[in-house]
């Protein structure tokens, strides 16, 4: 299960050398957004939720993606930022996120893309 991300860890990381190597804003379908990172310093870097400012529980949620994308480039993130709505079947297919509410299932990979014969 991915765990999540603090802002000043990646900053501190960044400090060190390591890299955001990708973004992802996730709109809800509910409304708000939230943004997955993944980074270059994690073992199987997949991607991790962006937690709240010190460890305060809760998602670290934004009204628009006008706001979650000037918060990456605050922290110096100046990677590709790919946006995503909750319910896009393509976000399934990007490793350890799977969308929304459901966020830390892993992707189906049984479902499309599959070798097997239909």
């Amino acid at each position: 299960m991915p765990e999540s991300i603090e802002p000043a860890e990646i900053v501190k990381q960044q400090k060190k050398g390591g890299q955001v190597l990708n973004a992802i804003i996730v709109e809800r379908t509910e409304g708000g957004c939230v943004i997955y990172v993944r980074v270059s310093w994690t073992r199987g870097r997949a991607f991790r939720l962006l937690g709240t400012w010190r460890g305060k529980s809760g998602d670290r949620t934004f009204q628009h993606v006008e706001s979650a994308v000037r918060l990456v480039r605050r922290m110096g993130i100046n990677t590709k930022i790919c946006v995503y709505r909750e319910d896009d079947p393509e976000l399934a297919l990007v490793a350890a996120v799977g969308g929304g509410r459901d966020r830390h299932r892993e992707p189906d990979h049984g479902a499309a893309g599959s070798d097997e014969p239909s």
